[in-house]
């Protein structure tokens, strides 16, 4: 049997004995010359009592924790309860006679008074729960921080060990062999990007110096067939904006560029405090994304959620050999 259920009862028989031996002891009487119709209805009424009493006492002690309810207020509340349910259940079972108020003086005063008892023990629980279990989360949260930490540290661990291989990388490559060591200088660049920029604003220049290695890198796929125009507006010194935008647009351009081969990117500033930047490339006879591509969604999300509303303007343009995209951000 649970004790939910037997802590009810033990206190009703408690409650009822220690009223019994008060009332008997001071008053001089017999509680058993009583009939037993009536010793059943008092029994039954305290028992009953009891369990009504465990019952809104628990859900109240929550209420009062989640709502912040003074103390006093609590305790004005359990004794006005008690009162009336103790007067209640005289009155099922006494009448108003001469002895009327010498019965119930004692029972009106041992009930309230073990009823906030009770009520503080049961209230005194329910906080020792709360905090062991909010102790062992805070315990469970300790350790997902440490991991985090080591998770942390790993990752810091791997980038760093990568650097140096492409460092030692670069210094083996013949001085005479520019070519793979721009390439080398260019991943690097491209791989810090990407590990270390966050989702926080960075100088618009470590942006453009990503694209500069991207298309220094996808440019080598075409060689001297690739004709590419690249202007960078030297009015957008000190400007920040947030990072990873601007790639996705010229690695999409160099993916589907086809025809002739052409590429043209140009970023500036324009009026109204905007940064603009619009990726042009030929087309071939290849389907084009057209905005539905995982890419470009990631991007037009990102956008949303960094840029919202009108902070932002994406627009694709395409024509019968150039697929162009222009990306606007108030900064």
């Amino acid at each position: 049997m649970k004790l939910n259920t037997i802590i009810p009862v033990i206190y009703g028989m408690a409650l009822f004995a220690v009223i019994r031996l008060a009332n008997d002891i001071m008053v001089g009487g017999n509680y058993l010359k009583h009939s037993a119709t009536f010793i059943f209805i008092e029994l039954a009424g305290v028992f009953i009592g009891c369990y009504v009493s465990f019952f809104l006492f628990v859900r109240f002690i929550k209420y009062s924790c989640d709502r912040g309810v003074a103390v006093w207020k609590e305790s004005v509340a359990v004794l006005l309860y008690s009162l009336i349910v103790t007067f209640s259940l005289i009155l099922t079972t006494h009448d108003f006679d001469a002895d009327f108020l010498r019965d119930i003086i004692i029972p009106m005063t041992v009930v309230p008074l073990m009823s906030l008892w009770l009520y503080s023990n049961m209230k005194s629980s329910y906080l020792s729960t709360l905090y062991d279990e909010q102790r062992l989360k805070n315990e469970m949260m300790k350790g997902e921080r440490m991991q985090s930490e080591l998770q942390m540290l790993r990752a810091q661990y791997h980038p760093h060990f990568l650097f140096n291989m492409l460092n030692t990388i670069y210094f083996t490559i013949d001085e005479s062999n520019e070519r793979a060591r721009d390439s080398v200088e260019h991943l690097a660049n491209l791989l810090r990007g990407q590990l270390y920029d966050g989702d926080e604003k960075i100088e618009i220049d470590r942006e453009i110096s990503a694209v500069r290695s991207y298309v220094a890198l996808a440019g080598m796929r075409f060689g001297d067939k690739l004709s590419l125009k690249m202007n960078v507006d030297s009015c957008l010194t000190g400007v920040t904006v947030y990072p990873h935008l601007f790639l996705p647009l010229i690695e999409n351009a160099f993916k589907h560029c086809g025809g002739d081969n052409s590429i043209a990117v140009d970023i500036c500033a324009i009026g109204g405090g905007e940064v603009s930047l619009t990726v042009s490339n030929s087309v071939g006879g290849e389907s084009h994304e057209r905005g539905g591509g995982v890419g470009l969604k990631n991007l037009r999300r990102r956008l949303d959620l960094l840029y919202p509303g009108s902070r932002h303007k994406l627009e694709i343009e395409r024509g019968d050999k150039t697929f162009m995209v222009t990306l606007r951000l108030k900064i």
